[in-house]
C-alpha cells in the first residue's frame, strides 16, 4: 500500500506530465498502480527501464481499442443502428491524450429493438460472442442480461440494451436513456450533459456498492469536470431527487484532494482520508489483492448487517445468487435443496478462512458505516 499523499503526488505528476524522483517505495507504487491498471502511465513519471514494457503494451492496447471503436462506428452507421458509446469509450476524449485513458472494455448502447441485429452484425464481422447467438431469446431476455459480450484481439466489447443490471431507488431513472440522447453524426448519439453526469455518478455508485471502484473513475471525473460543462444547478436538483447528491459531493471532495481542483462548491467530508484509503485499497472494481480482506467489511457496512445476519446471508443466499454459484440450477431448479447443502458445506468446511475474515471485519465495519452514511452509499 501507499499513503494517500503519495497517491496524490503520482496522480498529479501524471496529469501535469512531470517527472518524479525514484524513492524507496517505488515497488509499492508500481504494485498499487498495477492494481488500478494505470502502471503504463508510470514510465513517463519515473523513466525506469522495467516500466517501459507496460508503456509499450499500453500503446498497443490503445491502438487496438481505437481501431475497434472506429470499426463498430462504421458497422452500425452503414446498417442503420443507433448507438451511444458509454463510459471510457466516450470519456477518453476529455483526456489530453487518449493513452492516459485505456479502457477495460468497450461499452456501447443500442436500442433494445436493434439488439439482435446489432449482435448479428458484430458476429458477422468476426467479433466472437461469449456464447452462440442462437442461445439468446431476444424476444424475452432475462432481466439480468443487460449486455451481450463480444471479443476481438482480446478486447472485450459489451453491447448494452440498458444501462444498469441492478435495481435500486434511482436506477429506474435511467430506463428511458434514449429520451436523453442527442444525435451527433449519422447514427451516433450522446447523452445530454446532465444525464451523462448522473449516469457516471450512478455507475460509480453501483461499483462502490459491490466491491469498490478504484481511483480511475475519480480521475475520469477530474477531466469531465474540467472539460465538459454542465448546468450545475440542474444537476444538483436531479442528483438530490435521486438521492445521489451526497455521493456526487464525495466525488468533488476526492477530485479536489487529488488535483487541487474545485469547479463547484461542495461540503467538506469528515471521513475523506478514510475514503481515499478505501479507494486506493480497492483497485479496479475492488479486485485488488489489497482489498481481499476488506470485501466482507464493505458488504457488512453497506448492508448494515450484524455478524450473525451476515453469516446467514453467506450460508443461504437468494435464488438468483445461488444460480450464479451453481449454474446447473438454471436448467434444474428442482435441485436447489442439494445446492443449499453444497453451499453450506463449502462455506463451513472448504472456505473456513472466510469465516475468520468476517470475524476480523467487525471493527472496520463500524468505521465504514460512518463513511458510507456520509457519502450517501446507504440510501
Amino acid at each position: 500500500m501507499i499513503s494517500n499523499e503519495r497517491m496524490k503526488e503520482v496522480v498529479l505528476a501524471i496529469a501535469n506530465n512531470q517527472t518524479l524522483e525514484v524513492k524507496d517505495d517505488i515497488n509499492d507504487v508500481c504494485k498499487v498502480f498495477k492494481d488500478h491498471t494505470l502502471i503504463h502511465q508510470l514510465y513517463n513519471v519515473y523513466h525506469l527501464d522495467y516500466l517501459k514494457k507496460y508503456y509499450l503494451s499500453g500503446i498497443v492496447i490503445k491502438q487496438y481499442q481505437e481501431d475497434i471503436v472506429e470499426e463498430i462506428k462504421n458497422i452500425f452507421n452503414e446498417n442503420g443502428i443507433d448507438f451511444i458509446f458509454l463510459k471510457g469509450s466516450f470519456i477518453k476524449k476529455f483526456y489530453p491524450d487518449y493513452f492516459l485513458r485505456l479502457m477495460g472494455d468497450i461499452d456501447v448502447l443500442v436500442r433494445e429493438a436493434d439488439l439482435k441485429k446489432a449482435s448479428e452484425l458484430l458476429s458477422n464481422h468476426k467479433f466472437e460472442c461469449e456464447k452462440p447467438l442462437e442461445s439468446y431469446n431476444f424476444k424475452k431476455l432475462e432481466e439480468s442480461c443487460h449486455h451481450i459480450e463480444f471479443k476481438r484481439n482480446n478486447i472485450i466489447v459489451e453491447l448494452h440494451r440498458k444501462l444498469f443490471d441492478v435495481k435500486s431507488s434511482w436506477t429506474s431513472y435511467f430506463e428511458n436513456a434514449w429520451d436523453h440522447a442527442i444525435k451527433q453524426d449519422n447514427h451516433e448519439y450522446e447523452f445530454e450533459p446532465v444525464f451523462f453526469y448522473l449516469f457516471q455518478i450512478g455507475h460509480l455508485n453501483k461499483h462502490m456498492h459491490l466491491f469498490g471502484a478504484g481511483i480511475r473513475p475519480y480521475i475520469d471525473f477530474y477531466y469531465i469536470l474540467k472539460e465538459y460543462p454542465v448546468d450545475i444547478n440542474k444537476l444538483m436538483v436531479e442528483a438530490k431527487d435521486l438521492k445521489l447528491d451526497k455521493f456526487f459531493n464525495s466525488i468533488l471532495n476526492v477530485v479536489d484532494y487529488l488535483f487541487d481542483f474545485a469547479p463547484y462548491e461542495y461540503v467538506k467530508m469528515e471521513y475523506l482520508n478514510e475514503y481515499i484509503t478505501n479507494i486506493i485499497e480497492a483497485g479496479v472494481h475492488g479486485y485488488s489483492s489489497n482489498n481481499k480482506d476488506n470485501v466482507y467489511a464493505n458488504r457488512m457496512a453497506i448492508e448494515k448487517k450484524s455478524k450473525f445476519k451476515f453469516y446467514l446471508q453467506l450460508l443461504f443466499p437468494n435464488r438468483k445468487i445461488m444460480k450464479g454459484y451453481y449454474p446447473y440450477l438454471k436448467k434444474h431448479p428442482i435441485l436447489l435443496p442439494i445446492a443449499r447443502v453444497q453451499r453450506v458445506f463449502t462455506c463451513v468446511f472448504v472456505k473456513s478462512k472466510n469465516i475468520k475474515k468476517v470475524e476480523n471485519s467487525t471493527a472496520k465495519r463500524d468505521t465504514l458505516i460512518k463513511l458510507y452514511d456520509e457519502i450517501g452509499l446507504n440510501n
